[in-house]
């Protein structure tokens, strides 16, 4: 049943959902940061990027079906979700202590602004730095950010290994 189900799913469908799950990462991480306080570090960071990557490319896909396949845009999509996921093994490690994540990591990377006015900002008083990656600072159910990221990263390329087998 799933077999058919994988069959009949389309490669426009394909970069439709890869387009609402870059964009509910993104909302998502915003929500975390803006609206609950959890400040993100580096590695978040870096995550971000592949997030917004992602919805990027799959809008960049839907916009210019006519002129590239959107088998190609899924082949792009898969190795920034692989990239993603990496980035989340690395970090959720890291928080283990198992692996030693860079010294950009460490929370005494470069500072952010304070305030509106960077200029004041930068002249009256020390900005906060970001936070280390190596501590947890947010976890949904236990789980450190990180590592949801890595699960449904790892989720997302085994459904997309799967349904590309299934369409040959």
């Amino acid at each position: 049943m799933l077999t058919t189900l994988f069959r009949e799913i389309k490669p426009m469908f394909v970069l439709y959902a890869f387009l609402a799950l870059g964009i509910t990462l993104t909302l998502s991480a915003f929500y975390i940061e803006y609206g609950l306080g959890a400040k993100p570090c580096e590695m978040c960071w870096w995550q971000r990027y592949t997030h917004w990557a992602i919805w990027s490319v799959a809008l960049a896909g839907v916009a210019l079906q006519r002129v590239v396949s959107p088998k190609v845009v899924i082949a792009l999509l898969g190795a920034i979700v692989l990239v993603s996921g990496g980035i989340g093994y690395f970090q959720g490690l890291g928080q283990l202590g198992l692996v030693e994540l860079p010294t950009s990591c460490t929370g005494s990377g470069a500072p952010l602004a304070a305030a509106g006015n960077l200029l004041e900002a930068l002249m009256t008083e020390p900005a906060p730095s970001m936070p280390s990656c190596a501590e947890v600072n947010f976890a949904v159910f236990g789980v450190s950010l990180a590592w949801w990221n890595a699960i449904l990263m790892t989720v997302t390329a085994s459904v997309l290994l799967a349904w590309t087998a299934l369409k040959k």
